[in-house]
């Protein structure tokens, strides 16, 4: 019987892949890292040479962890990041007979640009040859593992077409990357014919968009929902506490903060790119993702979800 490993690199993701290791009866360990970013591109390249060291002695901790416990399999929270994507190298490099599966974590534009494919590589080849990391990761399945697994057809045609991996290595498994949701005995569900859930972001804090404009798709977005559904729940970012508050709310509208139980008691779920629509589809709910000019996304990141609406055509009044 193989003995399987989860390794989570960022600390934002703790939560949930603490959650999928408990579920699926693995073990696991956290790096406790982010890819912070300083000022500007230089700077972020010198603030991570000079933390190196911390990055280094969590690989080597990682390594010695796998060959004193007898590890065969281990499941990598992301590739994507700098930390990641060192991380995953050196594992690959020092354990060649390690089976090595990454998981996908969040919603990705699905194209490959010229930074990422040329400049990123170039400048991280460079880095890595000089102080053994790399300053930048290289992007969504850049690195070569034993399988991807990812949420649906949408990315693995992805990595098969454009960063060439093998059919057989790329798994769609949507039940195993959202197994953490499933706490069904937490939740007191209605099943109703015509509700639906919000799913808001942090979209200005994020800077993809001025707040004045994120007020307008909020706004706007709650008000077409309200005339359009019997009853329309709003679940707020966590980032965002007492945000949707500001706003004066149609009647038939209500906060939540319990996602899941939102999930029960809705039918269909809105949100702009929201990898919270994913959690949603794998409750059965019909997913909608609202494109808008005023978010500054590229396009390609829609390609994950199934249906589409136009804010400025549809939803704005």
């Amino acid at each position: 019987m193989e003995t399987k490993h989860l390794v989570i690199f960022e600390k934002s993701m703790n939560s949930r892949f603490i959650g999928l290791a408990d579920k699926n009866k693995m073990s696991y360990s956290t790096f406790n890292m982010e890819n912070e970013i300083k000022g500007n591109f230089l700077l972020t390249i010198i603030n991570r040479l000079i933390n190196r060291a911390s990055l280094y002695k969590k690989i080597q901790n990682e390594i010695s962890f796998i060959k004193e416990n007898g590890i065969d399999v281990v499941y990598l929270s992301n590739t994507e990041g700098y930390i990641a994507f060192t991380g995953a190298t050196t594992l690959k490099k020092k354990l060649p007979k390690l089976k090595i599966i990454a998981l996908q974590h969040g919603i990705f534009p699905l194209e490959s640009s010229l930074f990422n494919t040329v400049i990123k590589k170039v400048i991280n080849k460079i880095i890595y040859t000089c102080f053994g990391i790399f300053a930048f990761g290289e992007g969504f399945g850049s690195l070569k593992v034993n399988r991807y697994i990812v949420y649906g057809n949408p990315e693995k045609e992805f990595l098969i077409n454009t960063k060439n991996w093998g059919a057989k290595d790329v798994e769609v498994n949507l039940k195993f990357l959202k197994s953490y949701l499933l706490k069904k005995d937490e939740i007191n569900f209605t099943n109703s014919n015509n509700n639906v859930i919000l799913l808001l972001q942090s979209l200005s804090d994020s800077r993809l968009c001025s707040k004045k404009n994120e007020n307008i798709l909020i706004e706007q977005t709650i008000k077409y929902l309200s005339k359009k559904y019997n009853k329309v729940y709003i679940k707020e970012h966590p980032y965002c506490k007492k945000r949707i508050q500001k706003f004066k709310l149609p009647e038939n509208t209500e906060i939540i903060d319990n996602m899941i139980s939102g999930f029960y008691k809705s039918q269909k779920a809105y949100s702009f790119f929201s990898t919270a629509l994913i959690d949603a589809k794998f409750f059965n709910l019909e997913t909608v993702a609202i494109y808008s000019s005023k978010i500054k996304v590229k396009r390609s990141i829609y390609q994950s979800f199934e249906t589409i609406v136009n804010f400025e055509n549809e939803i704005r009044t």
